[in-house]
């Protein structure tokens, strides 16, 4: 089992970044992660391109390609068939 980081944060900006990074550790693959980044935009002020990824991927070790700057999932076809459903109006993080 792995144990909490015992460090202790010099400011709220530091505790915050923290925070979100054991959260993340702790969370892998759990689906929780774009929710967190889109609230680190915005509720906590933090510029998009610091906290989604960007640049280049690589895919078991080959370029794969860019990183787009789509931060919000797109509406399945589905639910566009739904009468009550009106659109998104906010698309940023």
């Amino acid at each position: 089992m792995r144990r909490p980081t015992t460090s202790s944060a010099s400011d709220q900006t530091t505790a915050t970044s923290l925070f979100f990074r054991e959260k993340a550790l702790w969370q892998f693959e759990r689906g929780y992660r774009m929710g967190d980044l889109r609230r680190l935009v915005r509720q906590y002020g933090r510029a998009q391109d610091k906290v989604f990824p960007s640049g280049n991927f690589t895919r078991n070790g080959t370029p794969s390609g860019t990183y787009g700057t789509q931060v919000a999932f797109p509406v399945v076809d589905a639910e566009l068939n739904n009468p009550n459903f009106h659109g998104c109006l906010d698309q940023k993080a």
